[in-house]
């Protein structure tokens, strides 16, 4: 309610008018010039101050989670080598990875190196046999690494590593791996990983570090991409297959601030498309096309030093003590880069041009190995020289 208080004035005002009176006659009009001021005050309580939001921050993706609300977050990332042969799409659980590294193997063909950490889906594959570069990707993220086999030469590395290493045969008896039953997939595209069973199952491992830097869009702060060329679609074109993405929309469990929403609501806002040459690449557990918020495509060198009875040479894409040429993708811009790489834990540094670190955009990042070899970039139909 609002009190109605007379200014001082009103009361001078009032005292002139009344002197007046008494000086004249009662036929002399009185001339009240004086202005009559009205205050008003306030009287309702005064508001409080909103209390300031705290988060937890995803080390992978630059996320923010409202604090506590994510236990995953203080957990161990769990990485996998998933299959990207014809007959083992579509793959399950690669639109819940924070990362994924797309890389050639021997035939011109590519398989992922996927990383989950912020969130972990029910399950994930089908997974596939090490590889000679696995363990570079791999030791920076920590934690656990989800893989069917492969020859020692390769494996005895990975072991070597501080992660854990889950294989078939380490497995066995734990629940944690299974081959699917009725998929009519040959057999070695059917063994997947029962993903929060093996996360759980070692919660002593270490949260990974940071691997990018992330922009804090609630605090206004801009991505490095801001500054760069529009584009409508761009693709890697490997010896045996192309990766294509297309900019659109898609949903996501966070806001356009890069804020984690309540359990249950989404937000649909720009994604980069994921295609297998013209053919829409699908996560088979939420039935949704593959989409991303930042790809990156690093200009790399190839190893063909080992090789195969069977195969013929096993290439090795190079990471420890190199660097290149490297390009970002997100929200209709591209920007050309640098990475470099020191050794075998240390994360990939990625810069601009003018040696300042590049800043992402925050959600997921897919990385393509752009072999200078046999592969190329081409960008809205234009190839990159």
């Amino acid at each position: 309610m609002k009190k109605l208080l007379l200014s001082p004035l009103v009361f001078i005002a009032m005292g002139s008018v009344a002197v007046g009176l008494t000086g004249c006659s009662a036929d002399e009009p009185v001339e009240q010039n004086e202005e009559i001021t009205v205050v008003e005050e306030e009287t309702g309580e005064p508001q409080a101050e909103p209390e300031p939001v705290s988060y937890d921050v995803s080390s992978l993706t630059g996320i923010k989670f409202p604090e506590n609300s994510n236990p995953l977050l203080v957990g161990p990332a769990l990485s996998a080598k998933i299959d990207n042969f014809a007959l083992a799409r579509p793959q399950s659980g690669l639109n819940s990875a924070d990362i994924v590294v797309v890389e050639r193997v021997e035939s011109g063909l590519t398989r992922f190196v996927a990383t989950w950490h912020s969130s972990i889906p029910e399950e994930i594959g089908p997974i596939r046999s090490i590889r000679p570069m696995d363990p570079n990707i791999v030791s920076p993220y920590g934690g656990i690494m989800a893989y069917s086999g492969g020859q020692d030469r390769f494996m005895d590395p990975m072991m070597a590593t501080e992660l854990y290493n889950a294989t078939e045969d380490t497995e066995v008896g734990k629940e944690t791996m299974f081959r699917k039953q009725g998929t009519g997939r040959p057999y070695e595209h059917t063994l997947y990983v029962r993903a929060g069973v093996l996360v759980s199952q070692h919660g002593d491992l270490p949260a990974p570090p940071e691997q990018f830097v992330f922009a804090d869009l609630e605090a206004e702060e801009t991505p490095s991409v801001d500054a760069g060329m529009t584009f409508n679609q761009f693709q890697v074109n490997y010896k045996e297959a192309t990766s294509a993405w297309l900019m659109g929309n898609a949903e996501y469990s966070f806001n356009e601030l890069g804020i984690e929403l309540p359990t249950g609501e989404t937000a649909t806002h720009s994604a980069l498309l994921r295609s297998q040459g013209e053919t829409a690449l699908i996560d088979a557990l939420t039935e949704t096309q593959v989409r991303t918020k930042n790809v990156i495509v690093m200009e790399t060198e190839l190893d063909f030093s080992a090789k195969d009875p069977a195969y013929g040479s096993i290439p090795e894409t190079v990471l420890v003590n190199a660097s290149g040429r490297a390009w970002v993708f997100a929200d209709n811009k591209y920007l050309e880069i640098t990475w470099s790489k020191e050794g075998r834990t240390d994360p990939i540094q990625f810069s601009l041009l003018n040696g300042d670190p590049l800043v992402l955009t925050p959600g997921p990042t897919w990385i393509e190995y752009l072999d200078s070899y046999s592969a190329t970039l081409e960008i809205d139909g234009e190839l990159v020289p």
